[in-house]
């Protein structure tokens, strides 16, 4: 609303100013800027609840047997989402925005009378404003880009390796466990040892007393 006072324009008919500065600008780059960094940080947010959701979900399945998730093509697709956010904000930046702010702006819209000049208040801040916000988001976009051309690789040959251990597993056969070498029925399970263990100790060695 400050920014829509200073915008002034060569004319007193009323309603022209504010069709005027609706033109000028439809949408509120502070508030564009604002909802921009929300919907970057959601692919971020999601990844991170995934995480802690898998994570939790193989703790409490492997108590006995700790195992590490394989998060890299969650990470990936978090990778391509936020690139493909921000290259649309982006363009959406630019068609409402473009990269500077002009000093002078021609409207011809009803209810004005004829073409109207105006005039915004600070252009060349607000030009260097809207060039630092490009360089962010540029940067933003190739530090995403270098992430994902590194994480591919690794992603490829972890998927590689997977694949030979499986073929490797499946070529090979597997040695019997040393409890079915010894008891091949399966008879004497934990609790049998445990409990022929305490009958052993309960028995009392007989001496003979020689009078």
């Amino acid at each position: 609303e400050d920014e829509q006072e200073r915008f002034i324009c060569n004319t007193l008919q009323p309603g022209c100013a504010n069709v005027c500065y609706d033109l000028f600008s439809p949408v509120s780059p502070l508030r564009f800027w604002l909802v921009q960094s929300l919907a970057l940080l959601l692919p971020s947010v999601v990844f991170g609840t995934y995480t802690l959701h898998r994570s939790t979900k193989l703790a409490a399945a492997a108590a006995c047997r700790p195992q590490v998730p394989d998060l890299s093509s969650a990470y990936l697709v978090h990778l391509l989402l936020r690139m493909l956010l921000e290259a649309g904000l982006a363009f959406l930046h630019y068609f409402l925005f473009g990269f500077s702010v002009p000093a002078h702006v021609s409207c011809s819209r009803v209810p004005c009378s004829g073409a109207v000049d105006c005039y915004v208040s600070r252009p060349t801040e607000k030009s260097l404003l809207m060039l630092f916000f490009w360089a962010v988001s540029a940067l933003s976009f190739l530090l995403s880009l270098v992430d994902l051309l590194c994480s591919l690789p690794k992603r490829t040959l972890r998927t590689t390796q997977w694949v030979k251990g499986e073929a490797r597993a499946g070529c090979e056969v597997p040695a019997p466990s040393p409890c079915l070498l010894q008891d091949p029925q399966g008879y004497h399970s934990q609790g049998q040892v445990d409990q022929e263990a305490r009958q052993e100790e309960q028995v009392v060695p007989e001496f003979s007393v020689w009078t």
